[in-house]
């Protein structure tokens, strides 16, 4: 049998059950949507992570307290780093090119009549520039503001417009309640990305332990920078062999830029494994349809597979009939699905979900289309080879 002939006899049994082929390539076309649509999403996700963190040193370390018991002390206590830590740090060190610590807690902000908690950062003036911020307008905390314990204060983009409304201009020079003192506001950082960036304010370390969190409060951290992005480990190691002359290392959780972001797109791979997963058991579902159409269709068809063989058309010919149909119905169901995912990506991007598809995602859908209508259709396809001409005849 010329394989023409098994493409038209194909495309004839198909065009004259075409409802239950569209049906049973339902399974497919979701199938294949659900794949583009995760594989966009999981690439979303990525691009967006990359974008937050893209002014991120990789090279930066941040040093966190933790509740534990100080050496030469009684009980649990909050290990609080001072300014003498960092520069203990940096005395004849090794891998690290600067530290610095900061103070951190939440506090309420006052204007006009509009109140609201952020996060407060009492920061040194080398802190934009360890971090890479921007200003939009106006200064950073200068190291007169921080030893002169100035009530000046630097507003996140959002905090920013939270009190002055999306389109405020330079407002520096405006006071503002930081807890229960009035501070000058004297810059506003460009618009980051990062919530913990754009949702804070900024004052010199000094005026913060003094007139906002005292000798003991808020959390303390210390923010080091290793000498090359290569010796980020050595430098994290330095930090804890030197700490642990003076606390106890377990009370102690160094970190790395880097890891921050591995583990962000470690954790967004993960989600889109596990999205993945769910799309292959559709396609698997859909697949399942296909092979049980075409047990049915073996059956209502035995008289003819029986004539077809009578005539002598071969054992694989009947086969490649069956198996040809199986991958007509998967291939069609991801064509179908691809086209509607195109149709459907800039309709979702309007309701504000992203999705980034590519060629390569649209190729994958197809291929574990093919895949899985090859693998439900053989059992049907060779069901239908293995019949003997004799008793197809006779089946009613």
């Amino acid at each position: 049998m010329l394989f023409s002939e098994i493409i038209k006899t194909v495309l004839i049994n198909m065009k004259s059950n075409k409802i239950r082929v569209l049906l049973t390539g339902l399974g497919i076309i979701v199938g294949a949507i659900t794949i583009i649509f995760v594989l966009g999403i999981g690439k979303k996700s990525t691009l967006d992570i990359e974008e937050q963190y893209k002014n991120l040193n990789v090279k930066m370390i941040s040093v966190n307290q933790m509740i534990g018991r100080m050496f030469g002390g009684s009980g649990a206590k909050i290990v609080r780093f001072s300014k003498d830590d960092a520069t203990f740090l940096m005395q004849d060190s090794e891998y690290l090119e600067d530290a610095e610590t900061m103070l951190t807690q939440n506090t309420s902000i006052t204007y006009n009549k509009d109140t609201a908690s952020y996060s407060l950062y009492g920061v040194m003036n080398k802190y934009a520039e360890m971090n890479n911020y921007e200003m939009q307008y106006g200064e950073f905390i200068s190291e007169e503001n921080d030893s002169d314990k100035e009530k000046v204060v630097v507003l996140g983009y959002d905090t920013a417009e939270y009190f002055f409304g999306e389109d405020f201009e330079d407002i520096t020079g405006t006071y503002i309640t930081v807890g229960d003192k009035r501070f000058q506001i004297i810059g506003v950082l460009t618009r980051n990305g990062e919530t913990t960036i754009d949702e804070a304010v900024y004052v010199p370390y000094e005026t913060c332990e003094k007139y906002l969190v005292g000798s003991r409060g808020g959390m303390t951290r210390i923010i080091a920078f290793a000498t090359d992005v290569k010796q980020v480990e050595q430098a994290k190691e330095e930090i804890l062999t030197k700490l642990g002359e003076k606390y106890d290392t377990d009370t102690i959780n160094v970190r790395d830029a880097g890891s921050r972001v591995t583990s962000a797109i470690e954790s967004a791979n993960t989600m889109t494994l596990m999205l993945m997963s769910i799309a292959v058991i559709v396609l698997v579902v859909g697949g399942i349809g296909i092979m049980n159409v075409l047990l049915v269709s073996v059956r209502e068809r035995t008289k003819e597979i029986g004539i077809l063989k009578a005539i002598g058309t071969r054992k694989k010919d009947i086969l490649r009939i069956f198996m040809i149909e199986a991958i007509f119905i998967s291939v069609g169901g991801a064509a179908i699905g691809v086209a509607i995912s195109i149709i459907l990506v800039p309709i979702l991007s309007g309701f504000g979900v992203g999705v980034v598809t590519s060629p390569d995602d649209f190729l994958i859908a197809t291929l574990f289309s093919l895949i899985t209508g090859v693998f439900f259709g053989y059992y049907p396809a060779k069901k239908a080879s293995d019949l003997k001409p004799i008793d197809a005849l006779r089946y009613e």
